[in-house]
């Protein structure tokens, strides 16, 4: 019995068909991927809020500093900026690391800042291994960079569920090591984006949504509101990065200033918390 082959039509509609199915399921199948890494970022993010509450157990009730600095210059090298035993510029997360004990702790598995063509896995460390950030300290928590400001103590937050701890920011340091041509070491300006002023500063990685850590320690999602002005630099796995920034309206925070910076050392907290200084870069 002869069998009929088939045409090059019913090929063709075989082939669209199989090209509209894919064209339907493979963004649903990108958007579950990137719950699942939203997920594993919230679980990230609470390990490192437990471990800023042990910190502060250990260290009388003070919050972990964004950075140390011993002139009030967060931008000084030896011995204005401390480092560690990795040559790393003292950050929040590396004094967190003898709770931590991981530096995968403080990496979002959306933040695509330490990519690259090499597949290099963060900024290598002594003995092995990588260190990786993906978050950022709020400035009236954790002091304030320009000058240098001590951090808060635990007692003068008097609504840590209304407090924004840590946000989604992309590492200046991460960038720089994908891009060696700028010459500088990681290593030594590892006390870049360490922390935030402004809600411009975040990243919205998670389908335009970004994981916020609160003083209490859980984590809430905030979904990305076109705000009003240029986004402060490149946020990979966000929105556009010279589309305009998120301004969601975190409740508790002064908007008497329309430019999204509400958590900079000279910013007062929810709850009436006073700022932590009046001087932030001479502003």
């Amino acid at each position: 019995m002869h069998r009929k082959a088939f045409t090059l039509i019913e090929l063709l509609v075989v082939i669209a068909i199989i090209a509209i199915l894919a064209a339907i399921l493979f963004p649903v199948f990108a958007r579950a991927r990137e719950a699942a890494h939203k997920a594993s970022c919230i679980s990230n993010q609470k390990q490192v809020g437990l471990a800023l509450l042990m910190y502060a157990e250990d260290y009388d009730e003070m919050l972990v500093p964004a950075t140390v600095s011993t002139d009030g210059d967060v931008k000084g090298d030896p011995p204005a900026m401390p480092h560690d035993s990795d040559n790393f510029a003292l950050t929040w997360d590396r004094l967190l690391q003898p709770y931590l004990k991981n530096n995968m702790i403080t990496y979002c598995p959306s933040d695509l800042s330490y990519y690259n063509p090499n597949d290099a896995q963060g900024v290598q460390i002594v003995g092995g291994g990588f260190a990786l950030r993906s978050y950022a300290l709020t400035s009236s928590l954790a002091g304030g960079w320009c000058p240098w400001t001590p951090p808060r103590a635990l007692a003068a937050v008097p609504q840590p569920a209304d407090t924004v701890y840590a946000t989604e920011r992309d590492n200046c340091a991460a960038l720089t090591a994908q891009d060696p041509r700028g010459g500088l070491d990681p290593h030594a300006i590892w006390n870049w984006c360490a922390q935030s002023d402004q809600e411009s500063d975040t990243a919205w990685r998670h389908n335009e949504t970004s994981n916020i850590l609160y003083s209490d320690g859980h984590v809430h999602s905030a979904r990305f509101v076109v705000g009003t002005l240029n986004r402060q630099g490149v946020q990979h796995g966000g929105p556009d990065p010279w589309d305009d920034p998120g301004i969601f309206r975190f409740p508790g925070y002064d908007w008497s200033e329309s430019d999204g910076s509400l958590w900079s050392a000279k910013h007062p907290i929810p709850g009436d918390g006073a700022p932590l200084t009046t001087d932030q870069c001479g502003l």
